[in-house]
């Protein structure tokens, strides 16, 4: 059952009780027929964004939304080459502890936030290696949690970084969210031109 949101409250938003944005970010090594990096960004189950290492261009899927639009464009750029760069020293390390020198593996990142009617935020920030969950942000303790023996070396890496710590828990909370209102705007615009 849907739930139409109150009109003095997110009124932008569609009818719909909670609202999700994702960044899936993928590592691969092994196979050389697909790129070496690939971001998926996903609106309410809708990608809506891509990129890879092999075109290293920004798509959009929402119409309208563009470099000539959208004032965030280029930290959606910096952020998709950054990830490009970084991934595949990530996976390296992933599977040097895993004892893999060889084989088709993956790195996955999953970032994002959900809001609901009520105003209720989640953010999440979390990491996997062929398809096991080995590391997870805390965002109300601002700490790493370990899933697993093959991330420990980087959670404590990254606990003691308190600033990026820091940093993580504004995206999530502030920017992310901010984004996700932004998109679910402009959808209920674009459908209702």
């Amino acid at each position: 059952c849907k739930q139409v949101l109150p009109s003095y409250k997110y009124s932008h938003f569609i009818s719909i009780r909670k609202h999700s944005l994702h960044y899936i970010c993928t590592g691969i090594a092994g196979d050389p027929t697909f790129p070496e990096f690939i971001l998926v960004v996903v609106l309410d189950g809708t990608q809506i964004g891509y990129y890879d290492s092999n075109t290293k261009t920004t798509v959009s899927k929402l119409d309208g939304l563009n470099k000539q639009t959208d004032l965030d464009w280029d930290v959606y750029i910096s952020y998709a080459t950054q990830q490009q760069a970084t991934f595949p020293l990530k996976l390296n390390k992933i599977m040097k502890r895993a004892n893999h020198t060889a084989g088709f593996h993956i790195y996955q990142r999953l970032v994002g936030c959900e809001l609901d009617a009520n105003g209720n935020m989640r953010g999440f920030n979390q990491h996997g290696y062929d398809g096991e969950d080995i590391l997870s942000f805390d965002k109300d303790n601002l700490q790493w949690t370990a899933a697993s023996q093959l991330a420990v070396v980087t959670k404590d890496n990254w606990n003691m970084n308190r600033e990026d710590c820091r940093d993580t828990k504004y995206f999530l909370e502030e920017t992310c969210i901010r984004w996700l209102k932004k998109y679910v705007k402009h959808q209920q615009d674009t459908i209702t031109r």
